[in-house]
């Protein structure tokens, strides 16, 4: 078996597409995305993705008020003690990812262990869906790895030497998958490339933070954990890697008809400027209620004018919208109340 090895602290990204069903913030936002931000003795660790893959903490996790510098509020991170404490996501059919990925996340290594250690990923000893591992010891190296279901190697992609990672320091990783060209970035630089050569293998295991079920636990802290089912574009890389978040909210939620089956809305654009080369993408969502509720009615997408074709004659309806990119997904716009009339 060719042992895993990765770096220390830091942030990673990692990249491979998968097809299946379109979530909510397609094409351009998070699959799953796990902030940390659930308290310092959290019940569960929550998904901001709209996706529903929350998580657990197991003792010896929980929540840290050392975080990285970004540009968005963020106020806890992911504790790990390098003993028993590892975050579990529930395995889920779109989590079995084949194809295009990326993996994003922060981390910061407190202590050195004497094994490898996997900070994200999926799968077991032979299966591995995809991981990014630690180098054991002080090396402050990272591996990305992939097995497929023979448990045979198909990627194992390390940072040089030169691009170690250091105990007590943030640092952010993006790798990256495109078809089958592999590569790995260090605080939004390239430090390596390669091939996967061959199927990834999958399996019904949980998506892990910190420890894969197998060799050492990560001591220390991860934060902002994303996971994408597409491959991030050079800029997106540099953009989340230099600590950018979730968009503004766009404004001025507005209707211009308001009848069965037309109810025609319009806002104002989000006033964060995308990755270069990329569009800010909007989430129609409706609710019976006012204040919450609201379930998204179709895939974002880049308008900011939206055709309701699914409003029935005497009810009330509440929406709002929100911006997405590859930060995430936006707070609210407005809500925005709309009677449809009876013929």
């Amino acid at each position: 078996m060719t042992c895993p090895r990765s770096a220390a602290g830091f942030v990673v990204l990692l990249c491979i597409s998968a097809g299946q069903a379109a979530p909510a913030l397609s094409p351009v936002g998070p699959l799953g995305y796990w902030k940390g931000d659930d308290g310092e003795r959290p019940a569960s660790a929550a998904d901001a993705s709209g996706n529903g893959y929350a998580g657990t903490y197991a003792a010896g996790s929980g929540g840290s008020t050392t975080v990285p510098t970004t540009k968005f509020a963020n106020p806890l991170s992911f504790s790990l003690d390098g003993k028993s404490g590892v975050i579990s996501i529930p395995d889920a059919p779109a989590l079995r990812l084949s194809r295009d990925l990326t993996v994003s996340l922060w981390a910061r290594r407190t202590a050195d262990v004497n094994d490898w250690v996997r900070l994200v990923g999926k799968g077991n000893p032979g299966q591995r869906n995809f991981g990014v591992w630690l180098f054991p010891g002080g090396d402050g190296r990272i591996k990305f790895q992939i097995y497929n279901a023979s448990g045979g190697s198909i990627l194992e992609l390390d940072s040089p030497p030169e691009t170690a990672t250091k105990l007590d320091t943030w640092f952010h990783v993006t790798c990256a998958i495109s078809g089958d060209a592999a590569a790995l970035y260090l605080n939004g630089a390239r430090a390596a490339t390669g091939w996967r050569n061959g199927e990834p293998g999958v399996s019904g295991d949980p998506l892990t933070f910190g420890h894969a079920g197998y060799h050492g636990f990560f001591a220390g802290q991860l934060d902002e954990v994303r996971i994408y089912d597409r491959a991030l574009s050079m800029s997106e890389i540099v953009y989340v890697a230099q600590g950018n978040g979730p968009p503004a909210p766009p404004a001025g939620l507005a209707a211009s008809a308001a009848e069965a089956k037309d109810v025609k809305l319009k806002w104002t654009a989000s006033s964060t400027t995308p990755p270069a080369g990329t569009a800010t993408h909007y989430l129609v969502k409706r609710s019976a209620t006012s204040g919450g509720g609201y379930a998204p009615l179709v895939s974002a997408r880049a308008a900011t004018i939206f055709d309701d074709a699914t409003a029935e004659a005497g009810k009330t309806y509440y929406y709002v919208v929100t911006a997405v990119d590859a930060g995430g997904e936006s707070g609210p716009s407005n809500e925005l109340k709309v009677e449809i009339r009876t013929r």
